[in-house]
């Protein structure tokens, strides 16, 4: 019963996740506002999808080798897709190197959990 509570919350946070994800990357509008730090964008994307490829990696337990290959291609199919979708709308622009960042960041977020995953016993990540 409690391990289904904790995969219920963590299924929570990820689909919470995704849904401020695609707000900030198809609804909301760049305001001229913002601060002028230089590869803002750039960071924003890298957190986005290191924390929806953690969380999903999580949410559905990836142990082996083929899965965490195939939580990847979730990554690469989304970048793909969201830069696409930004492309799309006229508030927003498609950039190669937002694909990239994002891809960097889900990498990243799959490798961690890899590691944590084969390389330390602990009894909360079986």
């Amino acid at each position: 019963m409690k391990m289904m509570r904790c995969l219920m919350k963590r299924r929570f946070v990820a689909v919470v996740w995704f849904l401020l994800s695609c707000y900030g990357l198809f609804l909301r509008v760049p305001s001229s506002g913002v601060p002028n730090v230089i590869h803002l964008d750039k960071m924003a994307h890298f957190a986005m999808f290191f924390g929806q490829f953690y969380l999903l990696g999580r949410v559905f337990v990836v142990n082996r080798q083929s899965q965490f290959f195939k939580l990847w291609l979730v990554a690469l199919l989304w970048a793909v897709v969201s830069e696409l979708v930004q492309g799309i709308f006229t508030a927003r622009t498609m950039d190669f190197w937002d694909g990239v960042v994002d891809m960097v960041g889900a990498t990243l977020a799959v490798l961690y959990l890899y590691v944590r995953r084969n390389y330390h016993h602990d009894p909360k990540d079986r």
